[in-house]
């Protein structure tokens, strides 16, 4: 199966999913789970603790600890957004043990890979002091620089919204006009109140 035809099938079972049709979204999954669908094995894990008809306490953990397995595979392979997906996990403990340490340093290597997500989720810790980080003002605005200049939505929305601070108010137009097109639903937002 290639990853086109995962990627289709994988949005039939969110499909099956939303309509409450948890029998077909499960038979989905399970067949994409047994292909290696590192996704399939999230949700499957979701699904079995989560959904009364289907609780199985031993699956979900079977499931959720393939998908943990699959992404430290590809952390350790270099992949920078299993980095971002495992270290959101154990921030935020989906799933997992909260461990800050384990979460900031995969944070940093997926952004030393250059991972614009990552850099930008780096950057909110360090404007915020979350994740067990220091605030450091410094860090935030680099991380931020970095992130935007690859044309990542979300930061150039918040530089936009810092240099209006600053009083750059054309640059902050800018930034803001480019962040709202590429999509980013709180920059158009903001533009139509402007």
């Amino acid at each position: 199966m290639n990853v086109t035809n995962k990627e289709n099938l994988f949005q039939k079972a969110n499909l099956a999913y939303e309509a409450d049709d948890l029998n077909s979204a499960e038979k989905i999954l399970i067949e994409l789970a047994n292909s290696g669908h590192i996704e399939s094995y999230q949700f499957l894990g979701f699904i079995y603790k989560s959904e009364k008809e289907k609780k199985d306490t031993i699956k979900s953990k079977y499931f959720y600890d393939e998908f943990f397995r699959a992404l430290n595979n590809l952390v350790h392979a270099g992949d920078s957004t299993a980095m971002l997906s495992l270290g959101r996990a154990y921030q935020y403990g989906d799933n997992i043990e909260v461990n800050e340490e384990i979460a900031l340093n995969l944070f940093h290597n997926a952004a030393e890979l250059g991972n614009p997500d990552a850099e930008f989720h780096l950057s909110s810790i360090y404007r915020y002091g979350w994740c067990g980080a220091v605030e450091n003002q410094e860090l935030f605005s680099n991380l931020l620089a970095r992130s935007a200049s690859k044309k990542h939505p979300e930061a150039l929305y918040i530089m936009g919204l810092v240099m209006k601070d600053l009083g750059e108010l054309e640059q902050s137009r800018q930034l803001i006009e480019e962040s709202a097109n590429l999509g980013f639903f709180v920059a158009k937002k903001y533009l139509k109140k402007q």
